[in-house]
C-alpha cells in the first residue's frame, strides 16, 4: 500500500475476535514481517454484533448479519500526537443450514466473521496508509476542522465560508 505502514505497531484487545483482526491487521501492514523501528501506532477496538434475520416460530433462524465496528486511533509515538481516529462499520452475511444442522450453521457463521474482519483490516490499513502519505502528516487538533453536510466537498475553510454566503 506504501512505504512506512511498516513502522505502525498495532494495539488491539485480548479477545480472541480483536487477537484475529489484530492479526489480519498486521498483515496489511506488515505482510513480510520485517523488523523495523516504530514511529505510529494504531489502536483498535472492535466489536460484534450478531443480528438474526428470518425467524421462524420455533425460534431458528435461516440467514444472519454480523455487524463489525471498528474505532481506531493513529498516534505518533515520539510525541503521542494524534494524527487520526475514525470508525469502520462493515457488514457480512451469512446463510444458516436449512435442516437445523448446527456444525453447519457455525461453520457459515465463522466464515462470514473471517470475512467481515479481513474487510475491517482491509479498510483500516488503507485509511492509515492515506493518512501517513498526508504530506502535512499534521496533528488533528492542528488541522482545521470543517463543519459541513459531509456529502458536500469542500476543502479548505474558505470554500465553507462561501457556501455559507451563498445560502
Amino acid at each position: 500500500m506504501t512505504a512506512g505502514l511498516d513502522e505502525v505497531a498495532v494495539v488491539v484487545g485480548t479477545e480472541r475476535l480483536e487477537q484475529a483482526f489484530g492479526e489480519e491487521l498486521r498483515d496489511r501492514m506488515n505482510p513480510t514481517r520485517s523488523p523495523s523501528p516504530k514511529r505510529y501506532r494504531v489502536q483498535v477496538a472492535i466489536q460484534e454484533f450478531n443480528i438474526p434475520l428470518f425467524v421462524a416460530p420455533d425460534g431458528t433462524y435461516g440467514r444472519g448479519n454480523i455487524r463489525f465496528t471498528a474505532n481506531f486511533r493513529l498516534t505518533r509515538m515520539e510525541d503521542g500526537a494524534l494524527i487520526d481516529t475514525g470508525s469502520v462499520t462493515r457488514m457480512s452475511s451469512y446463510a444458516a443450514s436449512e435442516t437445523n444442522a448446527i456444525y453447519a450453521s457455525h461453520v457459515a457463521q465463522q466464515d462470514a466473521r473471517q470475512r467481515g474482519i479481513v474487510e475491517l483490516a482491509n479498510d483500516i490499513a488503507l485509511r492509515v496508509a492515506n493518512r501517513l502519505n498526508d504530506a502535512s502528516l499534521q496533528p488533528i487538533a492542528e488541522r482545521q476542522v470543517i463543519e459541513a453536510d459531509p456529502i458536500v466537498d469542500l476543502e479548505t475553510q474558505e470554500d465553507l465560508n462561501t457556501l455559507r454566503n451563498d445560502q
